[in-house]
């Protein structure tokens, strides 16, 4: 287990936390933005993105325009996570947000990825 600290704003903050807010999000995001790109080639332009109440696709997206949704969340959680890993005021509250920050660029990156792998074809 790593022990080292970043003294930040007077604050000593675990090396180990800090980069654990920030890859996960990253990893995972990363992963389904290349998944998506690597099915381009079985997959319709536009792609749906939003589907109403009884099943119906009414919104769609190009397929760089859904990489780029999931790269957007994965840096903005990733941002998130780290952000509030170096400035959080007390550590738990550090350790719940990068915790839900890594959990929502999850869980984004699989729905997105999920709904766009059910096109394939």
């Amino acid at each position: 287990m790593m022990t080292e600290t970043q003294t930040i704003g007077g604050a000593k903050r675990p090396i180990a936390r800090i980069l654990l807010s920030g890859l996960p999000p990253a990893l995972v995001t990363a992963a389904g933005a290349w998944l998506v790109e690597r099915w381009r080639a079985d997959l319709p332009n536009p792609v749906a993105t939003h589907w109403d109440a009884t099943g119906t696709a009414d919104r769609f997206s190009s397929i760089s325009g859904t990489v780029s949704l999931l790269i957007v969340f994965g840096v903005l959680f990733t941002l998130i996570g780290v952000g509030l890993a170096l400035f959080a005021p007390h550590s738990t509250i550090a350790r719940f947000s990068s915790a839900t920050g890594a959990g929502t660029a999850a869980f984004a990156t699989t729905l997105v990825t999920s709904m766009t792998y059910d096109q394939r074809g």
